[in-house]
C-alpha cells in the first residue's frame, strides 16, 4: 500500500470521524482538501464549515494552514455544486469576521448574497430577496454601498447579455438565460436608489441601457425603465459621454499598447545588446603571445632550451624517428605558429596532430599506423613529398629546406591549416578540420620562433590551390 493511500485512509477518517469539530484539526482537513482523492473534499468542506461557524478564533489557524488557497479549486465559474456552495459560504463567513474597516466594503457582506438570491430562477426567491434589499436601501451605508462597490455593473450586465452570450457563459444544464423576473426585480432596485435626490451620478453610467429599454423593452421592464429614466432626467443627471463597458475596452486597449510598446522596446534593447556583441566580435583583437611549451614522449632524445627573446629551442641528442607536439590546444581563432629548422639534413616536417591522440616515442607521423591521426608539410629531405596525410601524397607546395622559417595558419572556423615559406602563402592546405588539433614537429632540431592568437587570418587564396581532406 502507497504512502499516499495510507495518507488519504487516515485522512478520511478525520474527514467522517466522530471527533468535535475543533480548530485542531484544521492542519489535516487542509491535507484532505488537497489530496487528490475527491471523495474527502465535501465532508471536510462541512467539517471547516462547522469550525469557522464557532467564532473567529479560528481565522489565525484557517490562514496559516493556507486552506483559502486550497479552497480556490473549488470556486472556478463551472464550479455548481457542494463544494462550490461550502467553498464560498465558508470564505463569506471569513470574510464578515475579519471586519473590513469601510462601512461601504463591509455592507457588501450583506448585499452580496441577495443578489444571488435575485438570480434565482425561482421566482418566489427572487422576488422575496429584491423585497429585503430595497427594505435596505432606506440604510445610507446601505445604498452607497449598491451605489459604488459594483452592483451597477451587475445590472449592466444583466440587462445587456444577450440570449446566446448567456448560453456560452453558462456550464448549467439549463439554457443559461436571465430570466424577466431578474431584470425587473434589479430595475426595482434601482427605481428605489433614484428616488433619492442625492447621489445619483453613478447612475449615469447605465442611461445607455435604459434608452434601450424605453425604446425597444416590453411591459413592465419597459415601464421601469422610463420611471427611472424620468427622475434621473429630473436630477439632471446625463449618460457618461462613454458607457462602463466602453471605458474597459479603452483601459485594455491602452494597456495593450503599452505592453505592445514594452515588448518593442525590451525586443529593441535585445537587438542593441546583440549588435554590440557581434560588433566586438568584428573587432580586430589584438595578436596574442602565447607561451611555448611540449609535450615530449621521450626524454632521453629531446630537450628544450628557452631563448631570451622567448623563442624556444628543441634539441635532438639520438639519430632516431622522433616527434613532439605543442601542449597548446588550438581552438576557438586564429593561430599561427612560425618554425626554423637546423641540422636536420632536410628531413624536418611540421604539421597538425588530433588533440585526442597521444604521439608514442620513436615514431615519424606519415608511418603506417599512425598517419590516420596526423597530417604533415615536409622539408627537402623526404623527396617529392608535399603533404601527406592518411597514406596519400599531394604535391604542390615548395619544401622547405634549413633555415628557412616555415609557417602553419589554422583557422579554427573554417578548418582549414594553411602554410607559408618564407612568408609565401602555399597552394597546398588542409580543409574539414572539426576538432581540436596540435602543431608538431618531427626528427628535427628546430627554433620555434612564435606561437599566437591572431585577431583575423593572413592567408588569401593562391593559384593552383589543392585542399586535403582533413
Amino acid at each position: 500500500m502507497s504512502e499516499e493511500t495510507q495518507r488519504d485512509i487516515k485522512s478520511e477518517s478525520y474527514a467522517r470521524g466522530s471527533e468535535s469539530d475543533s480548530v485542531d484539526i484544521l492542519p489535516l482537513l487542509a491535507l484532505d482538501l488537497q489530496s487528490s482523492n475527491k471523495n474527502l473534499h465535501i465532508p471536510a468542506l462541512s467539517r471547516v464549515l462547522n469550525i469557522v461557524l464557532k467564532g473567529p478564533e479560528c481565522l489565525d489557524e484557517f490562514y496559516n494552514m493556507k486552506i483559502p488557497s486550497a479552497l480556490q479549486t473549488f470556486l472556478g465559474p463551472n464550479e455548481q455544486g457542494e463544494k462550490y456552495v461550502l467553498s464560498t459560504t465558508i470564505l463569506h463567513i471569513v470574510g464578515v469576521y475579519d471586519k473590513a474597516t469601510d462601512d461601504v466594503v463591509r455592507a457588501t457582506a450583506a448585499i452580496e448574497p441577495l443578489i444571488q438570491i435575485i438570480h434565482s430562477p425561482n421566482e418566489g426567491r427572487s422576488s422575496s430577496a429584491c423585497a429585503i434589499l430595497m427594505n435596505l436601501i432606506d440604510d445610507d451605508i446601505i445604498r452607497a454601498s449598491l451605489l459604488q462597490t459594483g452592483f451597477l455593473g451587475i445590472v449592466h450586465h444583466a440587462l445587456t447579455s444577450k440570449p446566446e452570450e448567456q448560453k456560452k457563459s453558462s456550464s448549467s444544464s439549463e439554457d443559461g438565460t436571465i430570466p424577466n423576473h431578474v431584470k425587473l426585480g434589479l430595475l426595482e432596485i434601482v427605481l428605489k436608489l433614484a428616488e433619492e435626490e442625492e447621489g445619483l451620478e453613478p447612475l449615469a453610467v447605465i442611461i445607455p441601457v435604459l434608452d434601450e429599454l424605453k425604446s425597444k423593452g416590453q411591459g413592465k421592464i419597459k415601464s421601469k425603465a422610463k420611471k427611472i429614466l424620468d427622475l434621473l432626467n429630473g436630477e439632471g443627471i446625463a449618460a457618461s459621454s462613454q458607457s462602463e463597458k466602453e471605458k474597459i475596452d479603452r483601459i485594455r486597449e491602452l494597456e495593450e499598447t503599452v505592453h505592445r510598446q514594452e515588448d518593442e522596446l525590451r525586443k529593441e534593447k535585445e537587438e542593441i545588446v546583440k549588435l554590440k556583441e557581434e560588433n566586438e566580435k568584428l573587432k580586430p583583437k589584438p595578436t596574442q603571445d602565447l607561451a611555448i611549451a611540449i609535450i615530449n614522449p621521450d626524454t632521453g632524445d629531446y630537450f628544450t632550451t628557452p631563448e631570451a627573446n622567448g623563442q624556444l629551442k628543441i634539441c635532438k641528442r639520438q639519430d632516431k624517428y622522433n616527434t613532439v607536439s605543442l601542449s597548446q590546444v588550438l581552438e576557438n581563432g586564429v593561430y599561427a605558429i612560425e618554425a626554423e629548422f637546423s641540422n636536420t639534413l632536410g628531413n624536418g616536417i611540421l604539421g597538425i596532430v588530433r588533440d585526442s591522440f597521444q604521439i608514442p616515442a620513436g615514431i615519424y607521423p606519415h608511418q603506417a599506423g599512425y598517419n590516420q591521426h596526423m597530417a604533415t608539410y615536409h622539408g627537402t629531405g623526404w623527396g617529392a613529398n608535399n603533404i601527406y596525410y592518411k597514406g596519400a601524397i599531394t604535391q604542390g607546395n615548395t619544401q622547405f629546406a634549413e633555415k628557412q622559417i616555415v609557417k602553419a595558419e589554422y583557422d579554427s572556423e573554417k578548418g582549414t591549416l594553411i602554410f607559408f615559406l618564407a612568408e609565401t602563402q602555399q597552394p597546398v592546405y588542409i580543409s574539414g578540420i572539426k576538432e581540436k588539433i596540435c602543431m608538431y614537429y618531427a626528427d628535427s632540431y628546430c627554433i620555434i620562433r612564435s606561437l599566437k592568437k591572431l585577431s583575423a587570418p593572413t592567408s588569401g587564396h593562391v593559384d593552383n590551390e589543392k585542399a586535403v581532406q582533413w
